[in-house]
């Protein structure tokens, strides 16, 4: 049933849940040219590409590039100027291109985000799509509802005011509707009331966020009443009210409203028929107002606290007034005045730059609508990343559209199917832990790019330009690609690794152009220790050149890892994690068993080598370690916060 005189208000969408009564209509669209299947349309046509793989497809490409261009010149030059080894420098050019490639990042990604996955199912996060933890790390804006939320979304009587026209308890319980049992209001009046009074409903219509009331029709005592409760926006319904019985009301509605409380008013009305008829709901006669309180979570409090020691700038987006809204913002410490919270009406008379700057500064978003909802958060995006959590049909867009979009789990289809993240249980609280996880798994990713890049680079251009300054290759193709190998296997731990605090207390934030420019610094630092190993050990012998290369590879690969696990300095940084540690003595120890094997000598092309070489090696990688902690730390120094 739907006693509203506007036509477009009688169309039922596709994808509707009837809770309660019947109707009869006659179908107008289906599929995709119905309301729902042209959200579904559109959601298609949105980017869901996260900022961090935009980013790393950027880097990708800028690699490619360097390593295309590098070895082409190479393979010219020795085709015109070294015939007779060309075949050979062609199979070791390939083999370079492989090593300097990270290959493994999709593997270390899809380990970290998977692992990171499980454990926020865990907390009671369940993660749809694996890339959207990478963002949830980077949200520096969380938009959240109010209710249910930060609240208990449990109503409870608190309060009540009456006239004195009608038995004021009789009256709260006749207006109980009996189909909806969902409505909270009702749920609390249920709850309070302890009348069993004898009456029949003949005919309700639960509580209409649109007309912000709902009606009961009931018969008592042989008299037919409609009684009506509803939102204090419907107190210009009742005409017979005195200028007295306004203020009196008026005053309860601001006392309570300032205690965070919800206030319904309550009016009755004698009729003769037996079904509710628009116009009888005018003329009501008022009996009085009750308050329901909806408490605030005893996590909340806790969860806005990590919110705002990592940064995150919280914003409510609410439909209730402004008064409920200040007085929860302000006592979980969201808002200090009321200049912080803004209504639906300020956003619509604003355009411009006065409108971004409202919402930017604005901490309460006031009984907003679903579109202003999606305004509110496209505005934010243009530069912040910005988390949505949202659970209607129409919000399904605004969680596409948002960097991650967060839904709960008794939201709709479409607004499930949309978002990225499920919270299990809806509750902020779970919400922040699972920022925290993703700001790791960011912090560790990146780790493996700054790491790999740097010490890759580093060998590569060394072993390349090398190649040009003796009558054999400074490393066989096998032996680079051995190399490869073994070192990628401490890398793939880096994804357990544990992270600096510091860098989970702000949002993280892709940089990879001061990253290419620390982790190119590196590899030169990396190439110069590379050609101190090559200028020494080849005057010893093509064998010798190939042993202890190999080792010093192993080792300053090794070694890079602990100095770029942390900005701080290596001997302030967080411990390692147990698997990464164990993983590196287990490579080095390898290393040593490839060079002294028999069989392993004999498929690796290595020839036996004296101890003192090696022992010269470690004495130059840790002096290469202690001029990289050197340089690390000096770039870091200059831009604190460029690089995560």
């Amino acid at each position: 049933k739907n006693i509203l005189g506007n036509f477009d208000d009688k169309i039922l969408y596709s994808g509707t849940v009837i809770t309660e009564g019947s109707c009869k209509g006659i179908v107008v669209y289906t599929g995709k040219k119905s309301r729902i299947g042209h959200i579904s349309k559109t959601l298609s046509h949105l980017d869901s590409e996260t900022v961090y793989q935009k980013e790393t497809k950027k880097l990708s490409e800028l690699i490619f590039k360097i390593v295309a261009l590098s070895l082409t010149i190479a393979v010219l030059i020795n085709y015109f100027y070294r015939v007779d080894t060309f075949y050979k420098f062609l199979i070791y050019a390939v083999s370079l291109a492989v090593t300097v490639i990270p290959e493994a990042l999709p593997l270390i990604i899809t380990f970290s985000l998977s692992n990171g996955a499980l454990k926020l199912f865990k907390r009671k996060v369940l993660v749809k799509r694996l890339p959207s933890i990478e963002d949830l790390g980077g949200i520096d804006v969380l938009c959240t509802d109010k209710t249910g939320t930060l609240t208990e979304n449990n109503l409870v009587f608190i309060n009540k005011i009456s006239l004195g026209n009608f038995d004021f308890e009789k009256l709260i319980y006749l207006s109980i509707n009996s189909l909806n049992h969902k409505d909270s209001f009702d749920k609390a009046l249920r709850n309070y009331s302890t009348l069993q009074v004898k009456h029949h409903i003949l005919d309700e219509f639960s509580f209409d966020p649109v007309r912000k009331r709902s009606s009961v029709l009931t018969e008592y005592n042989n008299k037919r009443y409609l009684i009506v409760k509803g939102a204090f926006e419907i107190l210009n319904m009742f005409d017979h009210i005195s200028h007295d019985q306004r203020a009196v009301l008026s005053k309860f509605n601001h006392d309570e409203s300032e205690k965070g409380r919800r206030v319904l008013l309550f009016g009755f009305k004698e009729v003769s028929n037996d079904t509710i008829l628009e116009k009888d709901e005018n003329d009501l006669q008022l009996e009085g107002a009750v308050s329901f309180e909806d408490q605030i979570k005893f996590s909340s409090f806790d969860s806005i606290k990590k919110a705002q020691e990592l940064n995150i700038d919280i914003k409510v987006l609410t439909g209730d007034s402004l008064e409920t809204s200040f007085y929860v913002a302000e006592k979980l410490g969201i808002v200090s005045s009321r200049q912080d919270v803004v209504s639906s009406e300020e956003l619509k008379n604003l355009k411009g730059e006065k409108l971004i700057e409202t919402v930017e500064g604005g901490k309460v978003f006031c009984r907003l609508n679903p579109d202003e909802k999606v305004k509110v958060i496209k505005i934010l995006q243009t530069k912040h990343l910005v988390g949505y959590l949202g659970e209607g049909i129409n919000d399904a867009p605004a969680l596409k559209v948002a960097n991650v979009g967060v839904a709960s789990f008794n939201s709709s289809d479409i607004a499930r199917s949309s978002a990225d993240i499920i919270l299990m249980k809806k509750s902020l609280d779970h919400l922040i832990e699972g920022i925290i996880e993703g700001r790791k798994i960011f912090q560790n990713i990146t780790k493996y790019i700054k790491i790999t890049i740097s010490a890759n680079f580093g060998n590569f251009f060394a072993l390349l330009i090398s190649s040009f300054f003796v009558p054999f290759l400074p490393l066989l193709p096998i032996q680079v690609l051995l190399i490869h190998i073994l070192s990628d296997i401490p890398l793939m731990f880096v994804s357990t690794d544990n992270v600096d605090k510091e860098d989970l207390e702000k949002p993280s934030k892709s940089d990879f152009d001061s990253l290419l420019k620390l982790t190119l610094l590196l590899g030169f630092v990396s190439s110069i220790f590379d050609f101190i190993i090559f200028g020494y050990f080849k005057n010893f012998g093509e064998s010798t050149l190939h042993s202890t290369w190999f080792f010093a590879s192993i080792l300053t690969e090794i070694l890079i890892i602990y100095s770029l696990r942390s900005k701080r300095p290596f001997f302030k940084s967080s411990s390692p994690s147990m698997a990464l540690a164990i993983s590196s003595i287990m490579i080095i120890v390898s290393s040593l068993f490839f060079l002294f094997n028999p069989t392993l000598m004999f498929w690796f092309e290595f020839k036996e080598t004296s101890f003192n070489y090696l022992y010269l090696v470690v004495i130059i990688c840790i002096t290469y370690f202690v001029v990289s902690e050197i340089v690390k730390n000096a770039f870091y120094s200059k831009k604190p916060a460029k690089i995560v």
